[in-house]
């Protein structure tokens, strides 16, 4: 049995390891510029303050100590970003697994299920980019928490000191959860849930539970009021419209299933039906539990306009769940003390699984992939680029979009210097610009590669 656990372990890291090949050499992402620029300018302080303190206006401040943490150490190399997100990757599969057998999974419908849930090819924002490290932050410290609950709540007489534990250790666990993403908050509804369904002593997480309550309600309060971060952000305002809701939830069910919306009347009958039968059939906690997981903590996000389907990396936990429960429920038990089939099974589904995505893997991050290139040139040219601190750079005919802030992001933080200016002829075509009244002019030809670098205001390279 032994042997058969390494080779699980080697065909789910194999498997990982190839579907998400290139990903550390994935250059930053425009959404990273913005994240790490806004981390910068907000300062240890405050987002530190923001973690523990739900009335500071800062959204996901973990987050932004991902970043801040990182650019100190390592400034704008992107490899120690990507290395971080594939490592809670790596580590989110194992939690998974772990939740999975804690539910009373067994061994090898745990397995398929953990295969489901390591890589979707629809969510490549989550391996490809570090803009998506609060969904990894957010699912990590949600599913340390559920599995902490899940020990707790077992302990039927637990003495007051192992009491006040479970209420600091779960407290601080949904602290971090919340304050990796804010959808996490919905987590607390699901462990009540989890609470009841599965009997557990009131006496061990009754406190933790309501204690984590009276923190969403604190923390909805101030995130939900009009001066909460993200109030003003029409991407993030919530839309309570059954039509709505319904529509968004079309729109990931496509990209989960790789269909288009004229291909899915069916599956949306057999969906529904499929997941109608496994709860009367099966009669089994998992798939109740994860019906409760995905219904809960995916209610907020479909209020919102549709984002990429990485956005519902922490809800789908549920549905492999699901899926967990019902391939326990039909497959005998037996075949837990089968080495050979384990393996077996396992690595088949990996194949089955790889061969999907490889179809489906062309052009899966065409939306970020020449803005990200833009971005890792301008950083390598302006590397060469001597900027005193307050200098002004007028570019020329550059390769960014009209509206896009990201060549002052990365111009700041490439020199460190928050004063620094930057006027673009593009983002300002009414004004006419003289060079001589900058300190560098950058131009760009019809390549989109830098033609010439000046320095008209000093006659020379800035000290």
């Amino acid at each position: 049995m032994r042997l058969a656990r390494f080779g699980v372990v080697l065909i789910i890291s194999v498997y990982l390891a190839w579907n998400t090949r290139g990903a550390l050499t994935s250059p930053f992402t425009p959404d990273d510029m913005m994240n790490l620029y806004g981390a910068w300018e907000t300062g240890w302080p405050s987002l530190v303050k923001a973690l523990w303190v739900p009335s500071v206006p800062i959204a996901r401040p973990l987050g932004g100590l991902y970043y801040l943490s990182l650019y100190s150490v390592f400034g704008l190399n992107p490899i120690p970003f990507h290395v971080v997100c594939l490592g809670l990757v790596a580590v989110n599969v194992v939690l998974v697994y772990c939740l999975l057998r804690s539910l009373d999974g067994s061994y090898l419908p745990s397995l398929i299920a953990t295969l489901l849930f390591a890589f979707h090819i629809r969510m490549a924002d989550l391996y490809y980019s570090s803009g998506t490290v609060y969904d990894l932050l957010a699912a990590f410290w949600v599913i340390l928490l559920a599995l902490f609950m899940l020990k707790a709540g077992r302990e039927a007489n637990p003495p007051v000191r192992r009491v006040v534990w479970n209420l600091l250790i779960s407290a601080g666990l949904f602290g971090l959860a919340i304050g990796s993403k804010e959808h996490a908050v919905m987590v607390i509804s699901v462990l009540t849930v989890f609470a009841f369904v599965l009997r557990h002593s009131g006496k061990a997480i009754g406190w933790p539970l309501t204690v984590c309550w009276v923190i969403a309600a604190v923390y909805t309060y101030f995130r939900a009021s009009k001066s909460g971060p993200l109030a003003s952000a029409p991407a993030y305002t919530l839309t309570i419209e059954p039509a709505r809701v319904l529509t968004t939830a079309v729109r990931y069910l496509e990209s989960l299933v790789l269909q288009p919306a004229e291909t899915l009347s069916v599956l949306y009958m057999l969906a529904g039906s499929v997941l109608i039968a496994a709860l009367l059939m099966t009669r089994s906690r998992i798939v109740f539990l994860g019906l409760s997981w995905l219904l809960l903590t995916s209610l907020p996000i479909l209020m919102i306009p549709p984002r990429g389907l990485f956005a519902l990396y922490l809800p789908l936990i549920g549905l492999w769940m699901v899926v967990g429960g019902m391939l326990t429920w039909a497959t005998p038990r037996s075949w837990d003390s089968k080495p050979p089939a384990i393996v077996g099974v396992t690595c088949v589904v990996a194949l089955c699984l790889t061969w999907v995505w490889e179809r489906h893997r062309a052009g899966m991050l065409w939306w970020t992939e020449e803005r990200s290139k833009n971005i890792m040139r301008l950083m390598a040219d302006s590397s060469g680029i001597p900027l005193a601190r307050g200098s002004s750079v007028l570019m020329r005919n550059d390769p960014f979009q009209t509206d896009e802030w990201t060549p002052l992001f990365v111009l700041r933080l490439a020199k460190k210097d928050p004063t620094l200016a930057v006027f673009r002829t593009k983002m300002e075509p009414s004004i006419e610009f003289r060079d001589t009244d900058f300190d560098v002019v950058i131009t760009y030809g019809n390549d989109k590669a830098i033609r010439s670098v000046r320095f008209p205001r000093s006659a020379g390279p800035a000290p």
